[in-house]
């Protein structure tokens, strides 16, 4: 089989999308399936990665958040995916590059599937912070999405709760969960130093794109309260991003300096020994469609706090691998207590979580999915 996946992003650039991208490649590779990429991306992505299997189409950055590009001509996809000759072509993109799978899929004759993985709808502030404006653009996001998705045979998401949204906007979904690599993020292995000064003190990792969205400014109430109740912690706040900077003042504003530590980016070869220096792992964001560094945590045997009702909470057993919980820093800092004393059981729990979300399960998934679409294909053809 050989399959073609479209994406908005790629390496360089690092997020959950190319994490699971990557994760399913992987996989699928020892399988003996084929994957090619095309992605939006500059001259210098090109000459940057050599993979024969990987092609970047000429695109212009995204102002508000220039990591991320708009490819200019995506129907110039279509050449050389007929050279590929693709048994499936999946998008994993929402934008132009999306634009380019669903072409190339109709113009070849080519079962489909899209993957939502990026809640578009919730970042409109990019583009107007003026609340009229902003909602008129969510109403037009969500019609745009039906448009798009509606072209694919399948439309998958990475959580329950995100199909159930994408329903409740007349999309219909499949849940597909993205896989952990649970051999290279595992409880065995080294630390990262964070400095002797905090071995004693209750160590809390968030990793993400440091943007305003993911709600890392909670996180910024809880240490408030901790302070004022004469507790302690280290919030290490590993990625980068557009706030990073905004987020760095505002730990000095708000008298936080010493509670807060900015790694900026961690390369594949740091995150597993970084998961395993902290206590538990902090995911406030309201944004994710699944919180993949959340089971990557877990599968380091780190639990995980995340806000009640949303996609995160699927993968919390409450007490028991984590904590799922309203946005209140009495809650959250009691959490992080509990963390620090180092269950066992919930170390434990946590693990077991992760590997029922291994990236075998999830790549065996997709597969029945693509043959699911095939046919869904084939009956439309007829």
């Amino acid at each position: 089989m050989r399959v073609l996946f479209f994406s908005d992003t790629y390496l360089p650039n690092r997020d959950g999308v190319v994490s699971a991208m990557q994760g399913l490649a992987q996989e699928y590779a020892r399988r003996g399936i084929e994957t090619f990429i095309f992605s939006s991306g500059s001259r210098k992505d090109r000459k940057s990665n050599a993979d024969r299997r990987v092609r970047y189409f000429a695109s212009v950055p995204f102002l508000p958040y220039p990591q991320y590009k708009v490819a200019l001509f995506p129907h110039g996809a279509l050449a050389p995916a007929k050279k590929i000759k693709p048994d499936v072509i999946h998008s994993h993109a929402l934008a132009t590059m999306a634009l380019g799978a669903a072409y190339c899929a109709q113009s070849m004759g080519v079962p489909s599937v899209a993957t939502f993985h990026t809640k578009v709808t919730d970042a409109t502030h990019y583009v107007s912070k003026n609340r009229l404006v902003s909602g008129a653009l969510q109403e037009f996001g969500w019609a745009y999405l039906r448009w798009l998705l509606g072209q694919f045979d399948i439309v998958t998401a990475p959580s329950m709760e995100t199909c159930k949204e994408l329903e409740s906007h007349g999309i219909k979904c499949v849940a597909a969960p993205n896989g952990v690599d649970t051999k290279r993020f595992s409880p065995t292995g080294a630390k990262a130093s964070l400095g002797k000064e905090y071995a004693a003190v209750p160590k809390v990792l968030f990793v993400g794109r440091i943007v305003k969205e993911k709600n890392i400014g909670f996180l910024f109430e809880v240490a408030k309260h901790m302070k004022k109740n004469r507790q302690e912690a280290l919030f290490v706040i590993a990625g980068k991003g557009p706030a990073l900077g905004y987020f760095m003042e505002k730990a000095k504003a708000d008298g936080l300096e010493g509670w807060f530590m900015f790694k900026g980016f961690v390369g594949d070869s740091g995150l597993p020994a970084l998961y395993r220096s902290c206590d538990c792992f902090a995911q406030p964001s309201k944004f994710e469609t699944q919180g993949l560094s959340v089971l990557e945590a877990m599968a380091c045997g780190k639990p995980a706090i995340v806000v009640k009702g949303c996609a995160t909470e699927e993968c919390i057993e409450q007490g028991k691998n984590g904590f799922a919980l309203a946005e209140d820093p009495k809650l959250w800092a009691r959490a992080i207590q509990s963390c620090a004393r180092g269950n066992r059981g919930m170390a434990r729990r946590a693990r077991e979580t992760a590997c029922a979300h291994s990236l075998e399960k999830a790549a065996s998934e997709m597969i029945a999915i693509y043959r699911s679409a095939q046919k869904i294909h084939k009956l439309k053809s007829k």
